[in-house]
């Protein structure tokens, strides 16, 4: 037995010192008798008479001492607050997993149920329980009382992110071989290899505890999404397909595009997995969303909604003496539609000039005004100037261009600077876009040029689309979650980001990333399973029986005294 109010040094000091007060006042005499005085002349004797004449006297009634002694020190223990020695000389790990799969049907709750169950029977001092999601959580630190995690439970609930068990045990692997014994508690269905299990040592044993009832096999193959992705259609230039990948075995999947609910229009399986093909959607940048028609998939993979890219016409409003260079270029992109300056989203002029008033503008400069061949005009002054650059090298196809023949062939070194202004504008210098220029006989020009135009519209390009847990494609690129407080980037200091959790996520200039639902592969466990232990039958702990016990000395040693029986 332990007892958690008290040490045990103030627990027997506490106790000699009752037994010692008791023990006085058991010895204590001041007795009156009552004396019947007939007249007030013998008033004085009478009272010398009823005077107590000794304050102490010899020990008596050794049993009602007992009694109430044992009265005492059972008020005594409860005020200790005492529970039964459940230290097995090992260290216990509770993992509770709180990854998607966990959503369906009363998994989680039959999980949390059985965690509760199982702490109530370890050492405290030797417990320690983590929810493990997209990271881990402590929810009941060594030492503290197990009615905390109840409390704390309440505001758990299972993520959008792949099983993050078999990191977690990773990270254990570090302590192998060490004392005591480190006995790890999965709650859930993240599965675990058998090589990671045969990193933890000998020092180690892992333990699946299945709640009461379950079917761990039939659980796990719930259906839900697990990739979705876009792209080009065949039917035409503005038209895009949405495909998506699922497990569960299910082929009720639907495409939701507002008020239409479209089948789809091939279905393939293999490999477990089920492909759902969507074809010829408007690209328009519109959010359209798939989902299983019927109940029974995972809540939080059941459902994707995915941004079709934009791929319409991009009006474009020009001034009428362009660079020959810059004309053709301009007419042979069949994604640019020429309209008049009311109607544009972007507009072609010179430098001051106030055609198209303040849109976003690629303008035509001179090489005696502007030291800089290619300038970025951007809105903000808050950007790093050496990522925009960076990143407008591949934004706008600048790192295929020769810039040596350019510098021979102008005499001047080519350079790229940023301005901030009021509007996105893109500046370069006429000389290179007549039809003799160094620049328009580049390969690369019609590629600049039609990316520049992309830039300065502002439609987001397609989003990329992974699986949470994936690496992204750009390891070049910090990424923050949209809407999130901090303002810190989740840097991936050298190696690729993972994103871990599914949500929408915006990088430091502005491209948007989708992390898709979590992967899903073939269920491999390793580890061995045991059912839940039996919840208590009695509520009721060890300090709350020992103050019903104490209630019912109280009642007998008021009976006693009430007889006369005990002093």
């Amino acid at each position: 037995m332990n007892l958690t109010s008290l040490s045990g040094a103030g627990f027997w000091l506490g106790a000699l010192a009752l037994a010692g007060a008791l023990f006085a006042l058991q010895r204590l005499r001041v007795r009156h008798r009552e004396v019947t005085v007939v007249t007030t002349l013998f008033w004085r004797d009478a009272l010398e008479e009823t005077r107590a004449r000794t304050l102490m006297e010899r020990f008596r009634h050794p049993l009602a001492y007992l009694l109430a002694l044992l009265v005492a020190l059972l008020g005594w223990l409860s005020f200790g607050a005492p529970i039964a020695d459940r230290d097995d000389g090992s260290d216990h790990l509770f993992v509770l997993d709180v990854s998607a799969p966990m959503a369906v049907g009363e998994r989680f709750e039959e999980a949390t149920r059985a965690l509760i169950d199982e702490v109530r029977r370890t050492d405290r001092a030797h417990r320690h329980v983590v929810a493990c999601g997209s990271r881990l959580e402590t929810l009941l630190a060594p030492g503290e009382d197990e009615l905390l995690l109840e409390e704390r439970l309440a505001a758990v609930e299972p993520e959008a992110c792949a099983p993050g068990v078999e990191r977690a045990l990773l990270v254990l692997a570090r302590r192998a071989g060490e004392d005591p014994l480190l006995v790890v508690h999965l709650l859930g269905d993240a599965p675990v290899r058998t090589e990671v299990l045969a990193l933890l040592g000998d020092r180690t044993r892992v333990e699946r505890i299945l709640p009461a009832g379950s079917d761990a096999g039939s659980q796990r193959v719930a259906p839900a999404i697990v990739d979705v992705a876009c792209g080009p259609s065949a039917s035409g230039l503005d038209r895009v397909d949405v495909w998506a990948r699922t497990v569960g075995g299910r082929t009720d999947l639907v495409l939701v595009d507002g008020a239409d609910r479209r089948t789809p229009t091939t279905v393939a399986t293999a490999d477990g997995r089920t492909l759902f093909t969507f074809e010829d959607l408007a690209g328009d940048g519109r959010a359209v969303t798939v989902e299983f028609e019927g109940p029974g998939a995972e809540p939080l993979r059941g459902r994707a909604e995915v941004v079709l890219p934009d791929r319409r016409a991009l009006r474009v409003a020009t001034v009428a003496d362009l660079p020959t260079g810059l004309e053709m270029a301009l007419r042979s992109n069949a994604g640019v539609e020429f309209v008049e300056p009311s109607r544009a989203e972007v507009v072609v002029r010179y430098v001051g000039d106030d055609f198209g008033g303040g849109l976003p503008a690629l303008e035509l400069s001179t090489a005696d005004g502007d030291d800089e061949a290619f300038v970025l005009v951007h809105e903000s002054d808050a950007a790093d100037p050496r990522s925009l650059l960076f990143e407008a090298l591949g934004d706008l196809g600048l790192e295929w261009i020769d810039g040596d023949e350019l510098a021979t062939a102008t005499g001047r070194a080519i350079e790229l600077g940023e301005r901030v202004g009021p509007v996105r504008a893109f500046r370069l210098w006429a000389e290179l876009c007549g039809s003799g220029g160094a620049f328009a006989r580049d390969a690369a020009f019609p590629l600049v040029v039609a990316r520049a135009l992309e830039w300065l519209s502002g439609r987001a390009d397609p989003h990329w689309i992974v699986r949470a847990g994936d690496p992204l494609p750009d390891a070049r690129a910090a990424f923050e979650p949209n809407g999130a407080e901090s303002t810190a980037a989740l840097d991936p200091v050298g190696g690729q980001l993972v994103p871990p959790r599914a949500g929408l996520y915006r990088s430091g200039d502005g491209a948007v990333l989708i992390a898709a639902g979590p992967a899903a592969r073939p269920f491999d466990d390793a580890v061995t399973s045991r059912d839940a232990a039996a919840p208590p039958s009695s509520a009721f702990d060890l300090a709350n029986l020992l103050l019903l016990l104490l209630a019912g000395l109280f009642v007998v040693e008021w009976n006693l005294v009430r007889r006369g029986r005990m002093p």
